[in-house]
């Protein structure tokens, strides 16, 4: 998939391959963000639902509508959403889907978070500014650790989360 990102990432690193003693680099192009500034913006990475099938990959998914989202409330741009897909072994994100405004920027909060590896329970606890549009992300992540774990989805329910009990129990 030749995109503009992948052509400057290779650009670098043959520069650096060509200039330094350090051990050659090779490009690998596993995670990489695509998107549009269409309206509303679209903008993805990773597997898809299908591909975790054929892989035989447990997975779980979380879909968010930007109805339900602050800032695209405040915007009156209610149209998209996100979807996430999630490793249910490992905790582990393996794609995310998001349509809406600033789709294209909110994908790549996702790209960094797949690359650091960070499970849906450390992005489910993360504190972003409020209200954005990469809110979006907490929302999905935070539907998914309800799913994936029945601790967190009964004291969800019990309406303990985000309270002091909550807490003094993690």
């Amino acid at each position: 998939m030749m995109l503009v990102s992948g052509a400057t990432h290779e650009g670098h690193v043959a520069a650096v391959n060509a200039v330094t003693n350090a051990e050659t680099k090779k490009v690998a192009h596993t995670l990489v963000p695509t998107g549009s500034f269409t309206d509303p913006e679209y903008g993805a990475i990773g597997m898809r639902q299908s591909q975790c099938s054929d892989a035989g990959i447990d997975y779980e998914t979380s879909v968010i509508w930007c109805e339900d989202l602050t800032r695209a409330i405040v915007d009156d741009r209610t149209a998209g959403f996100c979807k996430m897909i999630a490793d249910r072994r490992r905790h582990k994100f393996l794609g995310a889907y998001i349509v809406g405004e600033r789709a294209v920027e909110t994908v790549q909060l996702m790209a960094t978070i797949m690359a650091g590896g960070l499970t849906v329970e450390q992005v489910a606890d993360l504190e972003l500014a409020f209200p954005a549009h990469s809110a979006i992300i907490l929302m999905a992540a935070r539907d998914l650790k309800y799913k994936l774990d029945p601790e967190y989805a009964a004291l969800y329910q019990s309406g303990m989360v985000g309270s002091r009990a909550s807490k003094a129990l993690s």
